[in-house]
């Protein structure tokens, strides 16, 4: 286990083994909470959202909804393991393979299927973000965030900024 500043320890502990190989994971997974807070997080699981961010303290913990109510989200009913691809956009997104950091494109059905296959993966694939809420596909007109992070996500922030920006630019230029 890992102690709060061990971090020199901890990555080279990491550095034994291939990245993101089932031994770097173990070691990965042993360390990583104290090595990115300096303190064990409490996990705190909540029956619903009603009045959750009198709860939250900041967001220094993990919190766990057994149900969504009150979060003031939106989930399609139908949304599920075997029915996402029908939610996804049949296009190309930009993959990592996580042993040699090199990028792929392919598409969503592709990662689907390598990342859920019932045999040990040569490779581990690694999507690290596909912004849709601006598509036209199901999954961005059926899904809608948690109110809380659509009030404090930075990308949503710097969006209404921006574009606060964008109308003040534009007002002085007519002028």
């Amino acid at each position: 286990m890992i102690r709060d500043g061990d971090k020199e320890q901890f990555l080279h502990d990491l550095n034994q083994f291939p990245v993101a190989s089932k031994p770097f994971m173990g070691v990965f997974v042993a360390g990583e909470e104290k090595l990115f807070t300096g303190k064990k997080l409490d996990l705190h699981i909540h029956e619903d959202g009603s009045n959750f961010e009198e709860k939250l303290e900041g967001l220094r913990d993990i919190h766990l909804f057994k149900n969504p109510e009150g979060l003031e989200m939106e989930i399609p009913e139908d949304l599920n393991l075997t029915t996402l691809m029908d939610f996804l956009p049949q296009i190309k997104v930009g993959v990592i393979n996580s042993y040699t950091r090199g990028t792929e494109n392919m598409k969503f059905s592709e990662l689907v299927r390598l990342i859920n296959q019932k045999q040990e993966r040569e490779v581990a694939w690694n999507l690290l973000s596909f912004e849709m809420s601006h598509t036209d596909c199901r999954i961005a007109k059926g899904f809608k965030e948690p109110l809380f992070v659509r009030k404090n996500s930075i990308v949503n922030c710097l969006e209404e900024r921006l574009k606060e920006e964008s109308i003040s630019c534009l007002f002085f230029k007519s002028h």
